[in-house]
């Protein structure tokens, strides 16, 4: 009886091992990211905003359950202008950025090698207009500056899905690989964000060498989709 029950505690220490090494507890990932503004930026847009994503999960004991942080960088309603000039001919160009940041609730269905997920998002759209200034014929920065930068908050929810394309070093125990999941990820969330302002065209004046930038508000709600890779370990 006693040689039972030391066997039957071997067999979960092990098994419990082995749930260790299958489960990682951690998620890092990288993605590509196409938004599509909702009807009031998109009237002040061309088309959708293209970008990448970063996201950091952690599972709670392994479980169903990963809250983590999502950053997204998104560019929109770049504007170049040649300004001539008696000092020169210069190139001014205008980037508008969009920088959403989330505390990102998840909760996978399943944890086999296809694991649909949704999550819940809250956090801030950040957006900022920044100008620089360079030399035409050389290229060479000369200066440039920060115009404007606003901040709201923004809420949202999406769902995707996780495809397992590598499981681990089964043959190394001791390795860092034996722990080590590889995974395609595809989803697709919806955020509503809260009124922000900034600058949407350059504006030439005739018969002047300088230029105005036209300061615009609208109510940033995104639809994006994102793919990309995540490491599990």
């Amino acid at each position: 009886m006693k040689l039972r029950f030391i066997s039957f505690t071997v067999f979960l220490l092990l098994a419990r091992v082995s749930v260790s090494y299958s489960q990682p507890n951690f998620q890092a990932g990288w993605n590509f990211a196409l938004s599509f503004p909702g009807s009031d930026l998109q009237k002040k847009v061309n088309g959708p905003l293209p970008g990448w994503g970063l996201d950091f999960n952690y599972a709670i004991k392994g479980g169903h359950f990963l809250p983590g942080l999502s950053f997204v960088y998104l560019r929109f309603g770049d504007e170049d202008v040649r300004l001539i000039c008696e000092d020169g001919i210069f190139d001014l160009e205008t980037q508008n950025v969009l920088l959403q940041w989330h505390i990102s609730f998840r909760y996978r269905f399943t944890r086999n090698a296809v694991q649909p997920y949704l999550e819940g998002l809250a956090g801030f759209h950040y957006l900022y207009t920044q100008t620089t200034v360079s030399d035409a014929e050389t290229d060479l920065q000369l200066g440039g500056k920060i115009n404007h930068d606003d901040l709201a908050f923004s809420y949202g929810a999406g769902a995707g899905m996780l495809v397992r394309l590598y499981n681990g070093d089964h043959q190394s125990p001791s390795s860092f690989l034996h722990n080590l999941q590889l995974f395609f990820d595809a989803r697709a969330r919806y955020v509503l964000g809260g009124d922000a302002s900034y600058y949407r065209e350059n504006i030439i004046l005739p018969g002047r060498d300088t230029s105005e930038l036209s300061l615009t508000k609208s109510s940033i709600d995104m639809f994006t989709t994102q793919a990309g890779l995540v490491l599990a370990f």
